[in-house]
């Protein structure tokens, strides 16, 4: 059970290069690519070795998801109401655990077939296709696309995401020179550095 936390946890720390190089969405396909085939590995396992393999492959994406996740719904989420968005995710953590015990019982009445212990990580790779399928529909965030010189891109998805789909509107304009000043401001602190993480934020990185 350990292996899937202990490669989130180090899959964690490497998930924000990604994120920064490929984008939020692109991180959010990966992880449900990886997921996937972690979730194929374990519905064909001949053995123990071969599960634990997959379930060190699936703590890969978790860590890139959890990390990913609320960066992009903080990104896409109006300045107001970041905080419910980002609680969201862990409302549907929480929620998948309740219904992962439902589903353990629900299939353990299926033993002694294989189909009790394979059927589900067969609904984990449906639901990571559901996943893949649906950052073609999710929008990359503003933030990303305006740091990476897609400008006139990200002014429209700000557009989309917080009004009506006019980049003129004073609000947009407002919103989008706060992301540009936040972004310059940033670049002139410099790069940031591990030692400084735990340095300067040593309560929040235990944490």
């Amino acid at each position: 059970m350990s292996c899937l936390n202990i490669t989130a946890f180090l899959s964690s720390f490497g998930s924000a290069y990604i994120c920064d190089k490929l984008g939020r969405r692109a991180s959010v396909r990966l992880g449900a690519i990886i997921y996937f085939i972690s979730a194929m590995i374990q519905i064909f396992a001949d053995g123990l070795a071969t599960l634990i393999v997959g379930r060190c492959i699936q703590g890969l994406a978790v860590g890139i998801l959890s990390m990913t996740v609320p960066i992009l719904q903080c990104e896409i989420a109006p300045g107001h109401a970041r905080g419910l968005f980002v609680s969201i995710e862990y409302l549907c953590l929480n929620l998948g655990y309740v219904l992962s015990a439902w589903v353990g019982y629900g299939f353990f009445f299926a033993m002694p077939s294989g189909i009790s212990w394979r059927g589900p990580y067969v609904l984990q790779a449906s639901l990571a296709v559901l996943l893949f399928l649906w950052t073609f529909i999710l929008p990359e965030t503003p933030r990303w696309l305006i740091r990476n010189g897609l400008v006139d891109h990200g002014k429209q998805v700000l557009a989309d995401l917080h009004g009506t789909g006019d980049v003129n509107d004073p609000a947009i304009i407002k919103s989008f020179n706060e992301i540009t000043e936040a972004i310059q401001y940033e670049d002139s602190l410099g790069q940031a550095t591990w030692s400084q993480l735990f340095k300067q934020y040593t309560r929040r990185a235990i944490v």
